[in-house]
């Protein structure tokens, strides 16, 4: 029975000297600490450990940290467990790359591992969960391909049919604090693919006084008319500030915007939207339109 507040580290590194040393160190500071050895085994070790938090080698051979990031985030069993990115990289970076990868925070390797559990403690302070990632996947159609055939019975040139396989298709959500949702959907979005990624979405802009829409729409085939009313259905309950998308053809952008005249006009206020190739520009966009509700105008 462990005492009570007693936090559980799990250290995944290929490195052992600095893995033990760094178990001994968070011991002797209160945690509760394995060290896993590499990569290998360790979502299996996240399972058997129960562990609160993971702390993570970036740069390991095999499969590196950002592509484990992305596993354990994937891990139904694991999104509660609290990811904090460790290595030699340079400190911004190292942030930067946690940001980006949903990572719950960075930290510095200390030369002397006494100063991690200080080190540890500072990055845990920070609200739980600053980023959320949600997949939903579902047996989608994926687009249309021509293939040759040719008539029955004739020697004339191919005519061409439509064929499609059934392929898998996702919708990923991250929250990015304070105020930005991302969304990035892939193939052709149909039925309730989502749905489980916007009851979180949902639940966490419910409280919040406005949020802004990202979303990255390169890999879309397309939306079906269910999937349209899902998503028409959650921008009424939570309906966001702006939405800039990139990526999206001609005909995504017209059942967009068809989408978001119809929120407009049930919920009395208007969604801004704008529509670019570009993600930085999407991002330059929502940056304006974040200080404009920061200044109040």
């Amino acid at each position: 029975m462990l005492p009570s507040g007693r936090r559980k580290v799990l250290i995944i590194d290929d490195d052992d000297d600095f893995g033990r040393r760094a178990a001994s160190a968070l011991e002797g500071a209160g945690f509760v600490a394995r060290f896993n050895h590499g990569p290998q085994g360790s979502l299996q070790a996240i399972r058997e450990t129960a562990c609160d938090v993971v702390l993570l080698d970036v740069n390991m051979p095999q499969l590196d940290g950002p592509r484990l990031v992305r596993m354990i985030r994937e891990t139904s069993s694991a999104p509660r467990v609290r990811v904090i990115l460790c290595s030699n990289m340079h400190k911004s970076l190292l942030q930067k790359l946690a940001d980006r990868l949903g990572a719950d925070g960075a930290i510095q390797k200390p030369e002397d591992t006494q100063e991690l559990a200080c080190a540890l403690e500072a990055a845990l302070l920070v609200e739980p969960a600053s980023r959320v990632r949600v997949i939903a996947t579902g047996l989608l159609s994926d687009p249309p391909r021509e293939a040759s055939a040719r008539p029955s019975g004739g020697d004339g040139p191919p005519s061409t049919r439509r064929v499609s396989n059934p392929e898998t298709g996702s919708l990923d959500l991250v929250i990015e604090p304070p105020d930005l949702v991302l969304l990035k959907a892939r193939g052709a979005v149909a039925n309730d693919i989502g749905k489980a990624a916007l009851s979180r979405m949902e639940a966490w802009a419910r409280p919040r006084p406005y949020y802004l829409i990202l979303f990255d729409m390169s890999e879309t085939v397309d939306l079906d008319a269910a999937a349209r009313d899902q998503m028409s259905a959650w921008a009424r309950r939570v309906p966001p500030h702006a939405m800039a998308v990139f990526g999206a053809d001609f005909h995504i952008q017209v059942v967009l915007e068809m989408v978001q005249r119809a929120v407009s006009k049930l919920t009395g206020r208007p969604l801004h939207r704008y529509f670019t190739r570009d993600e930085a520009a999407a991002r330059a966009w929502l940056d304006k339109m974040r200080t404009g509700l920061s200044t109040g105008s």
